[in-house]
């Protein structure tokens, strides 16, 4: 078995076959491409964000709601829950400061997308925007 990794791609096993190949037992695989997304969705939210005129007080809280996401974002195994709640509260602070209804194209559009990779959990953040 052999191990490579490539900027963000990991793979432990790589079988090149030419012609036809038997396989005894399992063939496992697994992909870590949504907690990629997840982790450069929420970087998008930053730099969205970064931007927005807020009151020191809000912007204290929405940038403090992001990094929070931003670090489970980068554990192995994100919470997704945790996640939509974090993005969820930030964005609702957002609305609250009227910073959502001027924010461009972008930033609603990052959030749909977070949505999306959450499934489920995220469609509250969905119900926000």
């Amino acid at each position: 078995m052999g191990t490579f990794n490539i900027g963000s791609q990991n793979a432990a096993s790589i079988v090149n076959v030419d012609g036809n190949m038997t396989v005894q037992g399992d063939i496992r695989a697994s992909a870590a491409w949504e907690v990629h997304q997840l982790r450069t969705i929420v970087g998008r939210l930053q730099d969205e964000t970064a931007g927005l005129p807020l009151e020191p007080a809000r912007r204290a809280e929405v940038d403090g709601l992001l990094a929070a996401a931003s670090a489970e974002a980068s554990e192995a195994k994100p919470d997704k829950r945790r996640l939509a709640e974090l993005l969820g509260t930030a964005t609702q602070t957002l609305k609250d400061a009227g910073a959502l209804a001027s924010a461009g194209t972008g930033l609603v559009e990052a959030l749909r997308a977070a949505a999306a990779v959450l499934g489920p959990v995220g469609q509250a953040l969905i119900a926000v925007v």
